[in-house]
């Protein structure tokens, strides 16, 4: 189902809330980009993409999705426009790769990034100015989009996702996928009795290069709310792997929960086999 706004999240600021004169919801004109400033912040829609909505944005989401589009870019881009925001940061980029920042994240989240961010630009970001790309399956605040904003000179998008990519799919058979978290639940699992959790899995293994923001990087760095950045990196992680043809990087590999994939190695060699993956 579409996210609907709630009041339950704790976030302070809720644009669906806000007078029509200055809410993301209000009816732009076509004809001039879509700005509003706040905190000596400015938010700005991306060129290119669609800047007038009816006051129901909801309703036109329906809409999007239920015409029939050339492309399932075409339709993502146009059913996310409403909530994408962008700010220019104030120094010039000086990355040698078609590269970004990625994060998954929440409204709630914004303190425990904060720090990160901070530290993410100290230790590294600040010689390089790479963008970031915040993602979410509810609309940003405010509050989330301009305090991250003034946190950074590098350039910053906010958006959205699209709804397939963060809903059970149709061949799903959702009594059974609701039991089986229950029994997760049930047996002390983390994250056992989650629904969110396995929109987010399945979105981090399979959707998040789909997204219209992401279609033209070469690379991406994936950020967690909450980490720390000890070290200097004193090197562009993102040159120095094209450079060197790898294809993925981590930190740390943690050993899986057997309980969380029971069936998930017997899938992959059967994917595996069918492919002729060697």
């Amino acid at each position: 189902d579409a996210p609907a706004p709630t009041m339950d999240s704790g976030d302070m600021s809720y644009p669906w809330k806000h007078d029509a004169a200055t809410a993301v919801s209000s009816i732009v004109d076509a004809q001039e980009p879509a700005v509003y400033e706040s905190f000596n912040v400015t938010l700005s829609r991306l060129d290119g993409w669609p800047t007038w909505f009816p006051e129901d944005l909801y309703a036109y989401r329906d809409e999007v999705l239920n015409d029939t589009w050339a492309t399932e870019t075409a339709r993502h881009r146009a059913e996310i426009a409403p909530w994408t925001w962008h700010h220019h940061g104030a120094a010039p980029f000086l990355g040698s790769q078609r590269a970004a920042f990625v994060v998954l994240i929440r409204n709630r989240e914004l303190a425990d990034f904060l720090a990160t961010m901070r530290q993410l630009e100290d230790r590294f970001n600040r010689r390089y100015h790479y963008p970031y790309v915040f993602l979410n399956d509810q609309p940003f605040t405010d509050e989330f989009m301009h305090t991250v904003a003034a946190s950074t000179d590098s350039n910053v998008t906010f958006a959205m996702i699209p709804r397939e990519h963060w809903s059970v799919p149709q061949f799903v058979d959702r009594k059974e996928a609701r039991q089986a978290r229950e029994r997760m639940g049930k047996s002390g699992v983390i994250y056992g009795h989650s629904l969110s959790y396995r929109h987010m899995c399945r979105y981090n293994s399979g959707f998040f290069f789909r997204h219209p923001l992401l279609l033209d990087l070469d690379w991406y760095w994936r950020v967690e709310p909450g980490v720390d950045f000890y070290c200097d990196i004193d090197y562009d992680p993102f040159e120095f792997m094209a450079r060197g043809g790898k294809k993925y990087s981590f930190v740390v590999a943690l050993r899986e929960l057997a309980k969380t994939i029971p069936t998930l190695w017997d899938h992959t060699l059967q994917y595996m086999i069918e492919r002729n993956v060697t």
